[in-house]
């Protein structure tokens, strides 16, 4: 028996000049809940699955001397400012739920109503999505990456897997096998 490989759904992404535009929107409007506007920019700035969002904890960020990193998968990522600034400030102050008897000291970043258990992924994908946050704009996301960083790098950064990658960068007619090829063409010329 064969079982078709599924291929997944094909879903318009968010366009550049839009993805920037709800980016400096989650920048600067402090009307938006911080929890929030940090979910936000891991989506559009990462194409960070909400499921892996709702996983993160306030050990995944480090301050550094060059900025606020965070820990997507076994290898931390720089997170651009202002999106650090509002990151650490959600961590260190700022987050959700903590106001309950048995959820003061939680570990998440974005911590649930259950005491110990982070947020659900569609609760916050709600919340995300009145923002005009969804899965267009994580696509949106993905695509500016696989333009700019190679497949196998690009999936261990972000934790994706690399074929995963490699077939969304050939679909978007991104070649990272002649890359090195014509970079070396450009410094000879």
């Amino acid at each position: 028996m064969r079982v078709p490989r599924y291929r997944g759904r094909s879903t318009p992404a968010l366009d550049t000049h839009r993805r920037l535009a709800v980016l400096q929107r989650l920048f600067t409007d402090t009307s938006i809940e911080l929890s929030d506007r940090v979910a936000g920019c891991l989506v559009l700035l990462y194409a960070q699955p909400l499921a892996r969002i709702r996983t993160l904890t306030t050990a995944d960020l480090d301050q550094r001397d060059d900025g606020t990193w965070i820990r997507l998968t076994r290898h931390h990522v720089p997170l651009p400012e202002p999106a650090g600034t509002l990151a650490t400030t959600l961590a260190a102050r700022a987050r959700r739920n903590l106001n309950t008897m048995h959820n003061p000291s939680s570990p998440w970043l974005f911590p649930g109503r259950a005491a110990g258990h982070p947020v659900q992924a569609e609760q916050l994908g709600e919340r995300l999505a009145r923002l005009g946050i969804t899965r267009v704009g994580r696509l949106g996301a993905l695509n500016a990456l696989v333009a700019e960083i190679p497949a196998p790098v690009l999936g261990q950064l972000i934790g994706y897997s690399p074929n995963i990658i490699a077939e969304h960068a050939r679909a978007q007619g991104v070649d990272w096998a002649t890359c090195a090829a014509l970079k070396s063409r450009e410094t000879n010329h």
